[in-house]
């Protein structure tokens, strides 16, 4: 688990703005990725070298103009809705660049004037107490902001231990085969081997937020450790719960360094009850069960 304090990350202040997103014609062409208060493209939509809209009459960008500071935050509670305060969860907003812990109160959190974009919602265990459920829910922070999201906080009640020899693991809804020990190793550099798996189901709904996935969200699984990579022949398994027929499902992943969901692979029959994809999953985080749309 990484335990990251505040990690710079672009300074979010409101600057002038462009004079030329507002007026008739789009007369940029340095295509800066911030407003400096002259004429310039601050929208992060243009790829190309030189200024794309510039032949357009008017600026048909249609993304997040990064001048706009918004607000984030909304409540955190426990499974039964009991308001859980920083001394039990960290909650923090992260980026590809890095993370920033909110403000929290008892059952709240919240980050004001940060510049939209796309990041992702996480909720880190402080430790000393029941075990929670650290998970991560990529979301795209729009102009105006969302203060209304609520992020509900189980406890991971099955773990077991990984032993030096190959095995199977089973932790209420997911299994492990692991083949030795160090299959679960923190990402970023951290190097940390994890000594203990686990997993928790809950109903999709009780994510923040599911936003970029195609298709039925049938159920959604958190695992700990969180954020660590899969490696050494480790394969996680789901419990079938809703009754898939093999590549009926698919299973996605939430990566923390792209801030997006992942899709891992089709579903298919392990053995009894249990879908394995055809992928080992590359990290521990958030998993969603999918059923994709029909062809």
């Amino acid at each position: 688990m990484r335990h990251l304090t505040l990690i710079a990350l672009a300074a979010c202040t409101t600057t002038p703005s462009e004079p030329d997103d507002s007026s008739g014609a789009d007369a940029s062409s340095d295509d800066l990725p911030h407003d400096t208060g002259v004429p310039d493209d601050s929208d992060d939509d243009d790829t190309a070298p030189s200024d794309t809209d510039s032949a357009a009459p008017v600026d048909t960008d249609t993304d997040l103009d990064s001048d706009t500071p918004s607000p984030l935050g909304g409540t955190v509670v426990s499974a039964s809705g009991a308001p859980l305060g920083p001394d039990v969860v960290t909650m923090r907003y992260c980026r590809p660049a890095g993370c920033l812990v909110t403000d929290q109160a008892t059952g709240t959190w919240g980050l004001t004037d940060l510049p939209p974009g796309i990041g992702s919602i996480e909720a880190v265990d402080v430790g000393g107490g029941p075990r929670l459920a650290t998970f991560s829910v990529p979301y795209t922070l729009g102009p105006g902001g969302r203060t209304d999201l609520v992020v509900r906080v189980p406890e991971i009640t099955e773990v077991a231990s990984l032993t030096s020899t190959p095995t199977t693991l089973v932790t209420g809804p997911a299994r492990f085969q692991v083949a030795r020990l160090g299959a679960f190793t923190a990402a970023g550099g951290l190097g940390t081997v994890a000594t203990e798996v686990g997993a928790v189901a809950i109903a999709p709904a009780d994510l923040p937020v599911i936003e970029a996935i195609e298709g039925e969200v049938l159920g959604a699984i958190l695992l700990h450790p969180f954020d660590h990579l899969v490696g050494g022949g480790a394969r996680v398994e789901v419990l079938n719960q809703w009754g898939l027929q093999p590549r009926e499902g698919e299973l996605w992943v939430s990566i923390y360094d792209e801030a997006r969901w992942v899709r891992v692979d089709d579903l298919a029959y392990s053995s009894g009850s249990w879908l394995k994809t055809d992928t080992t999953l590359p990290r521990t985080g958030t998993l969603l069960v999918v059923r994709p749309p029909a062809p």
